[in-house]
């Protein structure tokens, strides 16, 4: 990585590739390229670049007759999966900047910017509004690697693993106007409109393992314009910015390797009706899991994940009989959107 920046380019149209290797050179940048998923793969664990520019829209394979967006976001999550890892400053070590022919599409660039990808930028490059050295120099800033000395060790540190278990603690406790949620150890302060959709995919979960709720049913009046979990994220970004995920058709969930515990005593008796009812409910359908008998449970005490902790504060974690976690059932067939 000796010398300057380096792209990992991915991009299988020949004419586009080489008008952006011919542009990255003139900026002073070097190009690794690939033109398929497998081939950016295989580039992706040798290592030896600085960020990632990405089409979406690509072969799967070296041998394959045509090019799909699915490989381009299957790509996109497999390098975030080899490159987990955030900086202090909560922005991710590895940037992926999507190179995108739809950058018009106010839909497609916020899905592309929630799904992993840090910035876009249109196609062709060189007829962008935005010059393709400023998006690169942003994103240099934001992962650290401003200064290409420290770009080898940063892209080292990219790769660790995440080791850290993930929960979501859901209380009812409340500071102020607004509603306490802890995210591993760390407090969060939501408004009640975002607290509540936090409930409805907290009993998606419960209601079924694979845990998708469609926005109809998290508060959204229309199919169209509705920012109720863009509101959400905003509120817990600084945590975990990632903690939601969508199907692109609607649907929404916490992604199942976040574990949500519930302090349910304390949810069912809050004076928010919706908060009380939502919580009521979560206890019916796991009290009725339990009922059947042996074999897998939604419900385990917190207390038996970790040790205990202080019982003084606003923001203790629950324990004892009301403290619950929802853990995904088997899997099943449902027609329910939710």
């Amino acid at each position: 990585m000796a010398g300057r920046h380096v792209a990992l380019l991915v991009e299988d149209d020949p004419d586009m590739a080489a008008e952006a290797r011919d542009l990255l050179d003139s900026l002073g940048f070097g190009c690794i390229h690939a033109t398929n998923k497998e081939d950016a793969l295989r580039l992706a664990i040798k290592g030896g670049f600085c960020f990632v520019l990405l089409d979406l829209q690509i072969k799967a394979k070296p041998d394959s007759i045509k090019a799909h967006v699915e490989a381009g976001q299957g790509l996109l999550d497999a390098l975030r999966e080899l490159y987990p890892r955030r900086n202090e400053r909560d922005k991710h070590c590895l940037q992926i900047i999507v190179l995108s022919g739809h950058a018009k599409e106010l839909e497609y660039v916020v899905r592309v910017l929630q799904d992993k990808a840090n910035d876009f930028i249109a196609k062709p490059v060189t007829e962008s509004k935005r010059p393709l050295k400023d998006v690169i120099d942003e994103a240099l800033r934001r992962s650290g690697c401003d200064n290409h000395e420290r770009c080898a060790s940063i892209m080292h540190e990219a790769r660790k693993p995440l080791t850290v278990a993930r929960a979501l603690t859901i209380t009812g406790r409340m500071d102020g106007q607004r509603m306490v949620v802890r995210a591993g150890e760390q407090p969060l302060l939501l408004t009640p409109g975002s607290f509540i959709i936090l409930l409805h995919l907290a009993l998606g979960r419960v209601r079924d393992g694979e845990g998708w709720v469609h926005k109809l049913d998290l508060g959204a009046r229309t199919e169209q314009g509705w920012q109720g979990i863009s509101r959400l994220k905003s509120e817990v970004r600084e945590a975990w910015r990632d903690f939601v995920a969508n199907d692109s058709k609607g649907k929404y969930r916490v992604r199942p390797e976040i574990a949500i515990e519930f302090d349910l005593s304390s949810l069912e008796s809050h004076p928010e009706a919706r908060v009380a009812k939502l919580a009521r409910e979560i206890r019916r359908i796991q009290e009725a899991t339990t009922s059947k008998g042996p074999g897998p449970t939604r419900t385990r005490s917190t207390a038996d994940q970790r040790p205990a902790e202080s019982s003084s504060g606003p923001d203790q974690t629950p324990s004892g009989p009301d403290a619950t976690a929802a853990t995904p059932p088997p899997k099943r067939r449902t027609t329910s959107r939710a």
